[in-house]
């Protein structure tokens, strides 16, 4: 379709007095296509700001929040990227797949967290609120995780090559959401309290005095 309207443009339609359309069902399609991932990129961008603010009402922290965003936006990343490479992006079908994840991974980010935090009020140490963490909710989340993914893994059997795909995208998708989780929440929760020692160990370190 793009190819046509380009080689339109190179003649001078005005000039011959001629008006031209492209119509028929390819057209159409295409356009339909164009309107709905257009419509989709603007719902994700609502659905992010949507989960963020969950984040920032449940945890009550920047930190925490950003903490939470990173592995939901990276696996959204990944997702979008596999898609892609592997089945040439993102049809009619699956064009909303990103917001559902957006809206189904938050979970686990949510439940991490917000363990960790119950245990840091408890007195808990640093490192035994990240064990407890991992090894309570971390199962939780992986049962909860893999339901989805079997639930999405159902639609192989579609003889639709649309919900085939929507079923390969979601489940790849849902799996790299409670990985991209379990892996860096605890890496950045122990990157931040590194980067806060250091700076609280700058700030108290006594100043040398000159020699005279």
């Amino acid at each position: 379709r793009d190819d046509v309207f380009r080689d339109l443009e190179k003649v001078d339609l005005d000039g011959l007095g001629v008006t031209v359309g492209a119509t028929g069902a390819y057209m159409i399609m295409a356009e339909t296509e164009e309107y709905v991932n257009a419509d989709m990129k603007r719902t994700e961008l609502i659905t992010a700001i949507g989960v963020v603010l969950v984040f920032l009402i449940s945890f009550g922290s920047i930190l925490y929040s950003l903490v939470a965003s990173v592995p939901l936006l990276l696996a959204l990343l990944l997702t979008s990227a596999w898609t892609k490479a592997g089945l040439g992006g993102f049809n009619l079908l699956t064009t909303f797949v990103p917001s559902r994840i957006l809206g189904m991974g938050d979970d686990f980010s949510i439940h991490l967290i917000s363990r960790f935090t119950e245990e840091r009020m408890r007195r808990a140490s640093f490192t035994r609120a990240i064990y407890t963490m991992l090894t309570r909710k971390g199962a939780a989340i992986f049962l909860g995780a893999g339901t989805i993914v079997l639930v999405f893994l159902s639609l192989l059997t579609a003889r639709s090559r649309a919900l085939f795909e929507m079923g390969i995208i979601a489940s790849v998708g849902v799996a790299l959401a409670f990985l991209c989780a379990i892996v860096l929440i605890p890496t950045l929760l122990t990157a931040s309290r590194l980067l806060r020692g250091r700076k609280r160990h700058r700030e108290h370190k006594p100043e040398q005095s000159l020699p005279d």
